[in-house]
This record gives structure tokens, sequence and C-alpha cells, in this order.
């Protein structure tokens, strides 16, 4: 089984996901696209205040950002800004990741999709991230093999500059059993 499969059904994942800064550009600026691709394995898509609607501009987006993957797996992260009540939030940030996600399912595709809530103040902060699974996965081999001594020494962690999330991959044990 895939690395990144293991880390979705663990919920491994969605604990690392939740746990990571959120990627910003440098102004924490929305694009007047709606969306803006990063590194080529997340697609972030902005809302409007208490919108979880996308607009056809983004669904194209998802849609085409889906079809060039070479991968059939992803994973989505929604998020709220901190205007509004905490529990208002969080139902804003799971509908936005349901929207993204039913675009990807559409397709096809497999997908997990995860609400987060608050995530910041402003605009920048209402939105859905759509990581392709093989990115995750080469990061996870890179870190494995990057500190192959640390595989069985307990977890190892590795961040994804591209993906802003914190990948977290347990090593087999030691060859003395232990």
């Amino acid at each position: 089984m895939k690395p990144f499969r293991n880390l979705l059904s663990s919920g491994i994942l969605s604990a690392a996901m939740a746990a990571t800064p959120i990627l910003a550009n440098a102004q924490n600026a929305v694009p007047s696209t709606g969306y803006q691709l990063i590194e080529e394995c997340e697609l972030q898509i902005f809302f409007p205040v208490n919108v979880t609607a996308l607009t056809p501009t983004q669904a194209t987006a998802i849609d085409e950002f889906v079809v060039n993957a070479s991968t059939d797996e992803f994973a989505i992260r929604g998020y709220a800004s901190n205007i509004g009540d905490a529990q208002n939030n969080v139902r804003l940030s799971q509908g936005r990741a349901q929207s993204a996600a039913a675009i990807v399912q559409r397709r096809g595709e497999r997908v997990s999709a995860s609400a987060f809530g608050e995530a910041g103040d402003g605009p920048f902060f209402q939105r859905a991230d759509l990581l392709r699974e093989d990115c995750a996965t080469a990061l996870i081999e890179e870190a494995a093999a990057a500190e192959p001594s640390a595989r069985g020494a307990g977890p190892l962690l590795g961040v994804g500059a591209g993906l802003g999330l914190l990948l977290l991959l347990t090593g087999g044990g030691s060859s003395d059993g232990t």
C-alpha cells in the first residue's frame, strides 16, 4: 500500500495537516482568479465571506488540476477566517472542502476532505487546499531516503514546503527486533 493511503486511513495526515502552518503568498493576498497553483502540487481555492460554492472558473481550475495530475488520489483541507463564530467557521470550512471534493469525485478519483475551521485573519484564510497524493508520497520517500538511519529509530518528520504540510512516517523496527 502506498504511504499516502496509510496516512489517509490512519488519520496521521489529517492531524499533521491541522498542525502545520498554511502556506501564504508574500502579502496574504487573494488572487483575482479566486485560486492559485503552488508548485504543481497544491491548488488553493479562495472563497468570499460565508460562501462555500465554487465559481465556474474555480470548478474548471479544480477539474484541470485533477485531469493533469499523475495520481488518482487527493486530499482537501477546508479553512475559514476567524470572522464570525467558531461553529459557523467549522461549517464553512467543511462546506468549502466538500465543494472541492465533489469536483474530484465527479472525475472518479479518490479524495479525503477535512475541515479545519478558523485558520487566520482575513480573506486569504477563507479557502480550500487541494493536494496531490503523488507529491505527498514523493516527499515521504525523499524524507525516508535522506534519513535512512532514522527509519528504525521512531518517527521521521519531513516538511513539504510546496504542500505546506508536515508528513509523519514511522520507520520499521531495527534488525534485532526492537
